[in-house]
């Protein structure tokens, strides 16, 4: 006879890529889903069952109670007498009722526990339960950790466009965001697409249905819907099966953030449809760069996406009123002081000011913020916080933008950084200055702003104007 001895359980150690289906440890799960599993496991020595869970139904008379919609590795089998009122699929409840053993046939000895249902309400898991270990910021940081010389600002939108926004009854949830990239960058940009692929599991950036077995049915059963998924496109032509996504016609509470790159680098028009259909764009400076050892995919990342996309905060019809009125008066205030923002106004435009337009796009982000702060509710001080960091996104922005246009003028032999490029706006614009002036001007310290008149000079792009001013040779 021989016999088989398993070896010993190693300690934790993370995989390549990040996965739900094969988690075996706890420091994988979030704190809700712990709780939900002792819990469940703990059901099983009761004779009086109160268990609460999400609802996955098997067959008409069947359903499965599980601990989280991410987490199958325990359930319990339920049965529902007719006078009850069903739960929707996907729905949480608190079932209170008694185990009853079941055989699998007449003519088998085999069985299994059946809570039989006798009450069952739906309710809502309880906020501090859920909370992340982890802070929004933490979040960022972990994420960009392999990455260099990204402005917080950006950090911060390309991490709410994964904390996603709940759907409303206006607007399907999730946020858009087109991804520029200066023609250095092309490389780098898809590098970062990939490794916030690879730190997110499959079966929540894709919504990915994925399978376990009942097997006390003998049966392949799916999980439910995770409700989110993250959707990347080309900027340039953009698919038409996105139409109906871009449009953000609310559909059920599915929720998705789009991801629109460019395979060149900049789109031709900020009227295009991609920038004028996005709610926040993003530019990728010449100075970002990725450190070459990788870490693996931090554990962390998936159990706070988990965490706070079980939050769905909301929006009261005034609170809806005032944040659309206020950021709308500031993102038209931004344009009336920036004539090159204010060619790209009017409806269906880059800065389309419509109800449904940028000010909502917003207010998203301000509800994505709030739900990675689980909170429940969003305030108009929320709406003014959020408002006030768009603003930030969309200067920067326009001056890289208006940095590219300024490159047509540029002998293509020249190699240009993003200061360099604002030095040389600056002198076309306002004619030769000393370095005090552009340094006031660009809001940089005369030092720096000495090293970049030394490197354009080195680039023939500037010559002295006099004792103290310099010029640019590009008219």
């Amino acid at each position: 006879m021989s016999w088989f001895v398993p070896p010993p359980i190693s300690k934790f150690v993370p995989s390549k890529r990040a996965t739900l289906i094969d988690r075996m440890f706890e420091v994988q799960y979030t704190k809700f889903e712990f709780q939900q599993i002792t819990e469940f496991n703990l059901s099983r020595k009761k004779s009086e069952v109160e268990i609460s869970g999400y609802v996955s139904w098997y067959d008409k008379q069947y359903f499965l109670l599980l601990p989280a919609k991410t987490t199958s590795s325990k359930y319990v089998i339920c049965k529902v007498s007719e006078e009850l009122q069903y739960p929707a699929n996907n729905q949480y409840v608190t079932c209170k009722g008694k185990w009853q053993y079941e055989l699998e046939s007449r003519k088998s000895r085999f069985g299994y526990n059946v809570l039989m249902v006798e009450n069952i309400v739906p309710t809502k898991p309880e906020i501090d339960a859920l909370k992340p270990d982890i802070s929004q910021k933490d979040f960022e940081q972990i994420i960009f950790e392999n990455w260099m010389n990204i402005d917080e600002t950006s950090q911060n939108l390309i991490a709410q466009g994964l904390v996603s926004s709940p759907t409303t009854s206006t607007r399907a949830g999730g946020l858009t965001l087109s991804l520029f990239r200066l023609p250095a960058q092309r490389s780098l940009s898809d590098l970062l697409k990939s490794d916030l692929r690879r730190s997110i599991p499959p079966e929540i950036y894709q919504d990915r249905p994925s399978f376990f077995e009942i097997r006390e049915f003998g049966a392949q059963h799916k999980m439910p819907s995770y409700g989110w998924s993250e959707i990347m496109g080309d900027f340039d032509e953009v698919p038409k099966s996105f139409n109906s996504k871009l449009a953000r016609i609310p559909d059920a509470n599915e929720e998705y953030s789009i991801s629109l790159f460019s395979q060149k680098s900049m789109p031709d028009d900020l009227n295009s449809q991609a920038s004028v259909k996005s709610d926040y764009p993003i530019v990728l400076e010449e100075l970002i760069e990725r450190r070459k050892n990788l870490s693996d995919p931090d554990p962390e990342i998936y159990k706070y996406l988990i965490s706070v996309h079980m939050s769905s905060p909301t929006v009261s019809t005034k609170t809806f009123k005032e944040t659309i009125d206020y950021s709308r008066e500031e993102l038209k205030n931004l344009a009336e002081v920036n004539e090159f923002l204010s060619k790209y106004m009017g409806h269906n435009a880059f800065l389309d000011l419509s109800i449904d337009g940028k000010p909502l796009s917003v207010l998203n982000f301000a509800l994505s913020r709030t739900r990675s702060r689980m909170s429940d509710n969003i305030s108009l001080e929320d709406v003014k916080y959020a408002t006030s960091d768009y603003k930030k996104n969309l200067e920067h922005v326009i001056d890289v933008w208006e940095g590219e246009l300024l490159s047509s003028k540029i002998p293509r032999s020249a190699s240009l950084n993003f200061d360099e490029r604002r030095v040389l706006k600056l002198l076309i614009e306002k004619g030769p200055s000393t370095i005090i002036e552009i340094a006031d001007n660009l809001k940089i310290s005369s030092y720096d702003c000495e090293k970049i008149i030394r490197s354009l000079d080195l680039k023939k792009m500037i010559y002295m104007h006099d004792s103290e001013r310099y010029g640019t040779t590009i008219f």
